[in-house]
């Protein structure tokens, strides 16, 4: 993909605005990847972004975006005024997957079409 936001144990933050995904492709998350392990807390922001014909080709998905939480990680997402559109996944989610292991993960979604 074209973003991968990961934090082991840390803590991260990542914001992003007015910008285009188009035509990425990764194994989890096709244009966006968030992830947080062993204790570790990743918050990203999304707003007045457009994220369109990605694919994840993986076995975790999220066509668009993947987040995902294990060993009491913490990954949260915002997706503020953005537009999911076209993503595709070869398993799950092909706009946004949440998944978690242990962890926590979670997205706030407003005035956004997915």
């Amino acid at each position: 993909g074209a973003l991968s936001a990961r934090s082991q144990g840390g803590q991260l933050a990542v914001s992003v605005s007015d910008t285009i995904f188009n035509a990425n492709v990764g194994g989890e998350g096709g244009a966006v990847a968030i992830m947080a392990e062993s204790a570790g807390a990743t918050e990203m922001q999304l707003s007045h972004t457009t994220l369109l014909n990605n694919l994840a080709t993986g076995s975790g998905g999220g066509g668009a975006i993947y987040i995902y939480a294990t060993s009491q990680g913490t990954a949260d997402l915002t997706v503020l005024n953005t537009t999911l559109s076209d993503n595709h996944a070869g398993s799950a989610g092909g706009g946004l997957r949440l998944a978690s292991n242990g962890g926590s993960a979670g997205a706030n979604v407003a005035f956004s079409t997915l």
